[in-house]
């Protein structure tokens, strides 16, 4: 990021936000978590403070931090929940959701 927004913006300097990232087209929202795996891998987005999706056309990037030997695979994905397999019980997901949000405008 070359350039503090909150230079140029009230309201960014306001609310303390100095940056932000763009996306390349519109419709596209960028969400992260972290996710402690749990028996059936089912991650609910508003269950772990993200936004339901729009659609199922969203990516998921998923790696994890607690076992490197056991990577994470995303399964099955609706508007509200995916599922992941591969790692145990009790290990830390790092997730990145990349797609439209639910409400999201075009």
């Amino acid at each position: 990021m070359v350039k503090k927004l909150s230079t140029y913006d009230p309201m960014m300097l306001e609310n303390g936000i100095d940056y932000v990232a763009a996306a390349g087209k519109a419709g596209v929202g960028i969400q992260a978590a972290s996710f402690t795996m749990v028996t059936g891998g089912v991650f609910t987005f508003e269950a772990n403070g993200c936004v339901n999706m729009a659609d199922t056309s969203y990516q998921v990037i998923v790696m994890n931090q607690t076992d490197i030997a056991d990577p994470a695979t995303v399964g099955t994905k609706t508007t509200s929940a995916f599922t992941i397999t591969g790692p145990d019980n009790d290990d830390v997901m790092d997730i990145i959701i990349v797609g439209k949000l639910a409400g999201q405008q075009a």
